[in-house]
């Protein structure tokens, strides 16, 4: 065998053992995700356990005004994410792939971990990334399941749009975060835009309103509602 053609043979085998590991992997992350009912039992107990150990742990020293010390949870948001919201996916390398029924469901326990944390914790925002990097996908990857040509999974994925963006405007709304930020998140994230409000332009120096009233008369006799009309006002010297 040459060595051109032992080169070949070894970089097909690699390739091969590399698809096979892969789909091991693959095969991991879909039946560890599989039993979504027990994934989600043990991410409840958790996070009450994770609770309490937060807030005796991870804490920051405080005196009051006689110099009494005492200590409060650690309020910053990234601690917070990276202690609390701990990707589901076992494996980083490999994404899994969700039903729309299962993406709700992870969706439904993001938001209800949110709440836990946001109650005993800190106040924390719901957004896309964060959902994706918990539920162990790309954020990428989340944006073509809304091309998804399943019906169902278009609309669990315009739910959670929607209820990130809900959930930021009314924290920016009461104060809780900055309205700024959270515009610029929601053009990035989201892709949604400002609605521009329409430009009217008049180029007459005065009106005619007696003529304008007669105008808007005659129009009211046409029937057809769909039809554009244009009205030239025209002043009359």
């Amino acid at each position: 065998m040459s060595s051109k053609r032992l080169k070949e043979y070894n970089e097909d085998k690699r390739r091969e053992n590399k698809q096979i590991v892969r789909n091991i992997e693959k095969n991991y992350v879909d039946n560890v995700l599989g039993d979504l009912d027990k994934v989600i039992e043990e991410k409840r107990a958790e996070i009450e356990e994770k609770l309490i150990k937060y807030s005796e742990e991870c804490t920051i020293k405080e005196y009051t005004k006689d110099g009494t010390p005492y200590v409060i949870p650690n309020k910053n948001p990234i601690l917070i994410q990276k202690y609390f919201f701990q990707s589901i996916n076992p494996l980083v390398n490999v994404e899994p792939m969700y039903s729309a029924e299962k993406l709700g469901i992870v969706w439904q326990l993001y938001e209800e971990m949110v709440r836990q944390v946001s109650a005993n914790i800190a106040v924390i925002v719901p957004n896309l990334s964060s959902f994706c990097a918990f539920a162990g996908i790309r954020l990428s990857t989340f944006k073509k399941y809304k091309q998804s040509l399943d019906e169902d999974m278009r609309i669990v994925v315009e739910k959670i749009e929607d209820g990130c963006f809900d959930s930021n405007v009314t924290l920016a709304q009461t104060g809780y975060i900055k309205e700024r930020s959270t515009v610029y998140r929601m053009k990035s994230e989201q892709e949604r835009i400002e609605k521009e409000m329409p430009s009217i332009h008049i180029h007459n120096d005065s009106v005619d309103l007696k003529d304008i009233k007669r105008r808007l008369s005659e129009l009211q006799g046409f029937t057809n509602k769909k039809k554009l009309v244009e009205v030239e006002v025209v002043d009359e010297q």
